[in-house]
């Protein structure tokens, strides 16, 4: 049970952090997150319910659309490239024969496709903060505290879950 609670708990935050403010957005401006089986559907129930909170007006909505249609196509492509560049550090990590060199240029791949995703994330979240009003920003700010805190506890409880797997084999 525990080794499942890990796998999906780990799913949650890969796939938080690959889709982060695109699919926040995507949600907002009438996607369909959550109309799909298996974890993204949770997922997508969870950001369509964080939302809510929000409360956000038409116009609101209106203009975290024209954000996303605006941003999406930039955060798929640095996306992919964060997924291609990490798929190529696992190969290099797991080949017949260590090579470091071959594992710290896969490494700098990652770095830099993470740099170019987060800049692009940061500018569209930064979009849609400056739509929201005081209120709904200080309401965001407190779904994030409260997230950050999840992966805070995720954080300091890998180890003993790690730990207990290498134990188990």
């Amino acid at each position: 049970m525990k080794k499942k609670t890990l796998w999906i708990a780990a799913a949650g935050v890969l796939a938080l952090g690959l889709l982060g403010a695109g699919l926040v957005a995507a949600d907002a401006a009438g996607g369909h997150l959550g109309n799909h089986e298996g974890h993204f559907g949770r997922i997508g129930q969870m950001i369509r319910e964080h939302i809510a909170e929000l409360d956000l007006s038409a116009s609101q909505k209106d203009q975290i659309r024209t954000i996303a249609s605006e941003e999406r196509p930039g955060l798929r492509e640095s996306g992919e490239a964060v997924f291609t560049a990490r798929r190529d550090l696992r190969a290099a990590i797991h080949a017949d024969a260590f090579d470091e060199g071959a594992v710290r240029a896969a490494s700098q791949k990652v770095a830099a496709a993470e740099e170019e995703f987060s800049v692009k994330r940061a500018r569209m979240a930064s979009r849609i903060r400056a739509v929201l009003d005081p209120e709904q920003r200080k309401k965001a700010d407190a779904m994030r505290e409260r997230f950050e805190g999840h992966l805070d506890r995720f954080r300091e409880e890998m180890p003993s879950h790690v730990d207990e797997l290498f134990r188990t084999l």
